[in-house]
């Protein structure tokens, strides 16, 4: 040491005062190497640029200027440099004293024991100060010992305390600072340590040090210089910390209290003389003051005020007057740490309320959720949400004033447009903005209602239809099962709770008719997805409308009266056609004898049935008809005209059919007929249409009542065939209900349709009388209600075959041979879905006339040679007709022309002209006889042609060619067959 150093701390005098004590005992030499050791390497290992910011702080602090610190580090070592009071004696003797702090109220560090942290980095650290410096240097104080015959053995057995001994310095602070410590590097690691810390610093440093406003630290290596210059904004509201360009934002609230027992055993003596403490908590938010996330780079540890190792996960800073353990790393746990950390909470709760006013439910953020991380973290978050549950601070939706959270009822899965809509009616719905956070809330206190169990609480509540609009509009995306119990006002006043009893009627009154209208200024489309029935007559006057008419008879016929006439009124002004309505022909109506009977079995005075119903049939009572039109009372079932109804799905149950139609069980047996089956109940008819009023028809002249059959709807109806399906799968075309009851009743002439036919065809002439049709009917109708127009059609008609082979077999039915020939080929063409059955009794030609035998006792002649020899009963006819008729086809043997095969004299066929394929050769007998029969001509089985005559000759060839027609012109031929120039003349006049 220089002679002419100044030493205006009195440093020999310090070192001398340690010397001396560690002469005097080796256990103090012992201890003080301990307590440093302890200190740079436990407490203050990791905390060197905290320590040096402590200190620049509480410079500024003593001499009331802006703190600031600069951190330079090159390759010589680590400067700090800061502003404010210098350097004085009680520093130097705190720094040598290493169990005492010179540091008063409010203070952080300034010289205390901190400054053991600088040991982490060098063995000669120094203080440069406006008023003097120190400095210390561990080969020094090796030196000194080794110099000293006591001390000696001390400097052999240990590495010495460092900060002991102060030695004084001259050297000056960093230009345009007060203060300046310079801690040379003792290796790279220690650089590296330090660098390290640099690159750490965050904004937590500068909300923990009140009294720091500037830190600046610069990074110089041979590449270059590199700053980063932090600075804080204390009194911007809110704080703002800036690094570099950067700038982050804190919402910094600080309580100040009174210790409450200076004496507490728990605490440590050093700090028990300290009358206040203050806790601050600083939350990072966005400069518009919203909270945002924790910056990636702070510590999340409480603050103490620098970082302790008490672990702190909400997203904010707890900077607070915390007592520690020796260690400084842990808070002592007792009445002032819980007292303090009390305090924070309240602080924060106070914060987050005050946000939530101001910007809503982002704060939700900063609501802690139970955790066990530490004690204080613990502690904190339970403090803030006491404070929160008891505070008004939720919003509700009705008026946006704050509610404590058990105040406010939230919906689950409520939209915000239903929860604006709900709101003036039930004031303590949460604001929907809040809804994406309700766990949190209702870990507060907030309750939660599910949709449908509001519905309750809303029906009681005078709400007007527009009001429910409103709601089903805001309730269009929620779920069915959320809609259960949906209220419904209708017109009537009443609100139900049912939505697919009701009806969206656009206004009409109802109520009469049984119907739940929905009042009109209500009415939404989400009421029909739920159920609602869109109106429509159909849907008002169904079959719950029939049941409350007889009922209503039962009890109160005005009241019954009073439904009837407003559904006939409501018919009035419909498009509903008779017919549409297929359960309304059930209502009971009053009839003129003062009797209720169904509309299907009464007649509308003055309509078009009323002339050719009989007298006995009910006719509707003369107040219902003045009280609507004709058609309203067609409409509503009761008969003015034929009236078609289609009936969809219909099993042919006869017990069922008796009650739909007039002989309904006997149309069913009709049809299993036609079917082929005994049983109608094994036949379904998928739809069909029946007429009703057709029965009243009965005893009545087609002349009288021709218009209604020949309305476009009627004759549809009587000329469309019903489609049965069959138990086998197979699919029948039947005569329809009606088209079959008139086919059966004597309408002409007092015959039955099916009796009679018209001029045209007179191959019907034995079977049916004609009859005088009124004009206008048209013939496929007549055909469909069973009059005969034409043979074919006759016949191919549904049992139309079997019908002829019927009559045919009538004995008393005279029919000529050359009908019957006609009336076989007709058969014969019926296609295979109308052929007959097999008769057993069959008309055949014997003897030029025709008789009717045993089915067995006829046989089909299939060729004209063979009727000339055939004796017995035949019909003239083909294999398909014998096929048909299950009769045998002749042959050559039941001819008896079996022996004629290879008979005669072979001859060739002449030639002749024209285009027919004749066959090659013929055999010529003088005479030609079979089965004792003189004949010209036969053709055998095997088509062998035998004749005895030129004209048989021709007939013979003819037939065995398939060209039965050419037979005159062959037979010309052939007695021309010199003459080919006179046969080719005559030729150019065929046609």
């Amino acid at each position: 040491m220089s002679s002419t150093t100044a030493d205006p701390f009195d440093t020999a005098h310090l070192r001398s005062a340690v010397l001396d004590a560690w002469r005097s005992s080796p256990t103090r030499f012992r201890e003080d190497a301990n307590v440093e050791e302890d200190y740079a390497l436990g407490a203050y290992r990791d905390r060197l640029i905290v320590e040096l910011a402590q200190n620049a702080s509480d410079a500024a602090k003593g001499a009331g200027v802006r703190g600031r610190l600069l951190l330079r580090a090159d390759d010589g070592g680590l400067t700090a440099a800061n502003v404010g009071a210098p350097l004085d004696r009680a520093g130097v003797e705190s720094l040598a004293a290493m169990r005492a702090s010179s540091k008063d109220a409010g203070s952080v560090g300034r010289f205390g024991v901190g400054f053991a942290a600088t040991l982490a980095v060098s063995d000669a650290p120094e203080i440069r100060s406006r008023d003097g410096g120190v400095r210390f240097d561990r080969a020094a104080t090796i030196d000194i010992l080794r110099s000293d015959a006591d001390l000696l053995t001390y400097a052999e057995q240990r590495i010495p305390p460092l900060l002991r001994l102060p030695l004084p310095t001259d050297a000056s602070p960093e230009d345009g600072y007060d203060t300046t410590v310079v801690l040379p590097w003792r290796d790279d690691a220690a650089r590296k340590l330090a660098l390290d810390a640099l690159a750490a610093i965050d904004d937590a440093l500068l909300i923990a040090l009140p009294h720091l406003d500037e830190i600046l630290v610069e990074i110089r290596t041979s590449e270059g210089v590199d700053r980063r210059r932090w600075q804080v904004a204390r009194d911007a509201s809110p704080v703002m910390v800036s690094e570099n360009d950067q700038t982050r934002y804190w919402r910094v609230a600080t309580v100040i209290g009174d210790w409450a027992d200076e004496n507490d055993p728990t605490i440590p003596t050093e700090v028990r003389g300290r009358g206040n403490w203050s806790a601050t908590i600083a939350i990072p938010v966005a400069e518009n003051g919203s909270p945002v996330a924790l910056p990636s780079g702070v510590q999340r540890v409480v603050h103490a005020p620098t970082p302790t190792d008490e672990p702190l996960d909400l997203p904010v800073l707890l900077v607070a007057d915390l007592p520690l353990d020796p260690s400084r790393r842990r808070v002592v746990q007792g009445t002032r740490a819980a007292a303090v950390v009390g305090a924070a909470a309240k602080a924060l709760a106070a914060a987050i309320i005050e946000m939530a006013g101001e910007h809503g439910p982002v704060v939700a953020s900063l609501v802690p959720k139970p955790a066990l991380v530490g004690w204080i973290d613990t502690a904190l978050r339970e403090g803030v949400r006491e404070s929160l549950r008891g505070a008004q601070w939720v919003p509700a939706a009705h008026d946006g004033l704050a509610r404590r959270p058990d105040q406010v009822v939230a919906l689950e899965r409520g939209s915000d447009e239903l929860v604006r809509a709900l709101a003036p009616h039930l004031d303590d719905l949460l604001d929907p903005a809040w809804t994406p956070h309700l766990a949190m809330l209702r870990s507060l206190g907030a309750v939660s209602r599910p949709i449908v169990e509001v519905w309750d609480v809303v029906a009681p509540l005078p709400l007007t239809p527009r009001d429910w609009h409103r709601l089903y509009a805001a309730s269009v995306h929620l779920e069915t099962r959320d809609l259960e119990g949906l209220p419904v006002p209708l017109t009537d006043g009443r609100v139900v709770r049912s939505v697919r009893s009701t009806m969206l009627a656009d206004g009409h009154d109802l109520a009469i008719l049984g119907v739940d209208v929905v009042h009109a200024d209500a009415e939404h489309p989400l009421l029909e997805r739920l159920g609602a029935r869109a109106f429509t007559i159909t849907q008002v006057l169904d079959a719950s409308f029939v049941r409350r008419v007889v009922d209503a008879v039962e009890h109160d016929e005005d009241e019954a009266r009073a439904i009837v006439v407003a559904a006939a009124v409501l018919l009035d002004d419909s498009a509903v056609e008779p017919g549409d309505l297929v359960s309304a022909a059930d209502v009971p109506v009053a009839t003129r004898d003062g009797s209720w009977v169904p509309a299907s079995a009464v007649v509308v005075p003055g309509s078009a049935l009323d002339a050719v119903a009989e007298v006995s049939i009910a006719r509707l009572a003369d107040d219902l008809v003045t009280s609507a039109s004709v058609h309203a009372w067609a409409a509503l079932g009761v008969l003015a005209a034929l009236t078609p109804v289609t009936l969809h799905d219909q099993p042919l149950d006869a017990h069922v059919w008796d009650e739909v139609m007039v002989d309904g069980g006997d149309w069913c047996a009709a049809v299993a007929d036609v079917a082929g089956t005994e049983d109608p109940g094994d036949l379904f008819a998928p739809e069909v249409v029946i007429v009703r009023g057709v029965e009243l028809l009965d005893g009545a002249s087609i002349v009288d009542f021709a218009e209604l059959l020949t309305a476009p709807a009627v004759t549809r109806a009587l000329i469309s065939p019903t489609v049965i399906l069959t138990g086998d799968g197979r699919r029948v075309l039947t005569p329809s209900p009606a088209a079959w009851w008139l086919s059966e009743t004597p309408i002409l002439d007092g015959r039955c349709p099916a009796e009679v036919r018209i001029t045209g065809d007179d191959r019907l002439e034995p079977f049916f009388a004609v009859t005088a049709i009124p004009s206008g009917v048209d013939e496929d109708l007549l055909v469909a209600i069973g009059v005969h127009t034409t043979l074919e059609r006759w016949v191919s008609t549904s049992g139309g075959a079997d019908d002829l082979l019927d009559a045919l077999a009538d004995e008393s039915i005279a029919v000529p041979p050359s009908l019957l020939v006609e009336l076989m080929a007709a058969i014969a063409e019926v296609v295979e879905a109308r052929l007959p059955d097999p008769p057993q009794r069959v008309r055949v030609i014997r003897n030029g006339t025709t008789e009717v035998v045993d089915a067995e006792d006829a046989i089909v002649a299939i060729a004209p040679h063979h009727s000339v020899v055939l004796q017995a009963s035949y019909l003239p006819g083909t294999e398909r007709l014998a096929e048909i008729l299950d009769l045998a086809p002749s042959d050559d043997e039941a001819c008896g022309a079996s022996a004629l095969a290879g008979t005669g004299v072979e001859r060739p066929v002449p030639v002749v002209a024209g285009a027919l394929a004749l066959p090659a050769t013929y055999r010529e007998h003088d005479e030609l006889v079979v089965d004792g029969v003189s004949v010209d001509w036969w053709v055998t089985d095997g088509g062998e042609v035998h004749t005895a005559t030129l004209d048989g000759l021709a007939r013979g060839l003819a037939w065995a060619s398939g060209r039965w027609g050419a037979r005159f012109e062959l037979a010309d031929a052939l007695e021309n067959q010199g003459d080919a120039v006179i046969l080719d003349a005559e030729r150019l006049y065929d046609r």
